[in-house]
């Protein structure tokens, strides 16, 4: 498949600002739980203990491979844990020689700066207490078995981080759609997006509330490519492949 041109951007640089906030938001969750990440010019990683659902190993640049594998290699032969996620943001790494698997791939999309007024009306709300962050895991519902920091996935800090905004939707109390935005390299990331609804469609309506927050900045993030279509309806553009890479299979998202 042919990538298109994204309109306002040459392809490469929209996929390293969308990895490069990708990156940003896996260092934030990992800081919350007393884990820090490493950022090179090529590469982020955090490689003493996986936390669930995130990546050891994010690819920030197309052109560094021998130094990205340089690096992987070096650190799973310092004895760190064998579970390991890599995020190779340009698919570009032959990670099979490692012995890692394809957990899956995924693509790349960017959305130019929206009218917000035209987006569907809905009743959009930030989780603001730890209350509200505690019903939006809740609502989520993704939070793996063996999760190692008891039952909440992120940590309550990350409230009142100003890059980081978690959205829902909510009807008779119940929340029935949400998505976790994050400011960072100038764009915002959403990821986590999740809806008991069939109206997918509606992302744009969910992201009011950062929209106004953030104004006239491009949105953008991955998506299995089954999903992609429903974005494209929105107006979003294509913008590369991406690849999640193993050494244990386990969940990641």
């Amino acid at each position: 498949m042919t990538v298109p041109r994204c309109k306002y951007r040459a392809v490469g640089e929209t996929v390293s600002l969308a990895a490069a906030n990708n990156a940003a938001w896996c260092d934030v969750v990992c800081q919350g739980h007393g884990l820090d990440g490493s950022f090179y010019r090529d590469y982020w990683i955090q490689d003493e203990l996986v936390v669930p659902l995130y990546p050891n190993f994010i690819t920030l640049t197309a052109g560094g491979v021998d130094t990205q594998l340089a690096a992987i290699e070096a650190a799973l032969n310092t004895g760190r844990p064998s579970r390991w996620f890599v995020k190779d943001s340009f698919n570009q790494l032959p990670l099979q020689e490692l012995g890692f698997s394809v957990l899956f791939d995924a693509e790349w999309f960017v959305l130019a700066p929206p009218d917000v007024n035209t987006s569907r009306e809905v009743l959009t709300h930030r989780a603001q207490t730890d209350d509200e962050l505690r019903q939006w895991e809740s609502a989520w519902g993704q939070t793996p078995a063996d999760w190692p920091y008891g039952d909440r996935v992120f940590a309550p800090a990350l409230l009142s981080d100003p890059r980081v905004a978690f959205l829902f939707e909510k009807h008779h109390d119940k929340i029935v759609a949400g998505l976790i935005a994050n400011e960072a390299s100038g764009v915002i990331g959403i990821s986590n997006w999740f809806t008991r609804t069939d109206a997918r469609h509606d992302v744009l309506a969910y992201l009011t509330p950062a929209l106004t927050r953030w104004p006239s900045m491009p949105i953008v993030g991955y998506t299995g490519r089954p999903e992609l279509g429903s974005l494209t309806t929105a107006g979003a553009q294509p913008c590369g492949p991406c690849r999640v890479w193993t050494l244990s299979g386990a969940g990641f998202r």
